[in-house]
């Protein structure tokens, strides 16, 4: 679910990366904005392109798996 999240995760202010590291049983993502990114700085709310990623990543799991979570 990590890597979904953040293969879907859209800043919209910056050109950001994402890295995502997953190792049987243990997905871990970060995601590394501008310096300059209004998000990063915390003057915009990251919350709205948060949610934003995980229903994407939601949406895109088959439903039997969505079921199980």
């Amino acid at each position: 679910m990590a890597a979904s999240t953040a293969a879907a995760y859209s800043c919209g202010h910056c050109a950001f990366t994402h890295i995502v590291v997953a190792r049987p049983g243990v997905a871990l993502a970060d995601v590394f904005h501008d310096p300059g990114c209004p998000v990063l700085r915390g003057v915009v709310d990251r919350a709205p392109a948060a949610r934003r990623a995980v229903i994407a990543a939601l949406a895109a799991q088959p439903a039997r798996k969505r079921l199980r979570q």
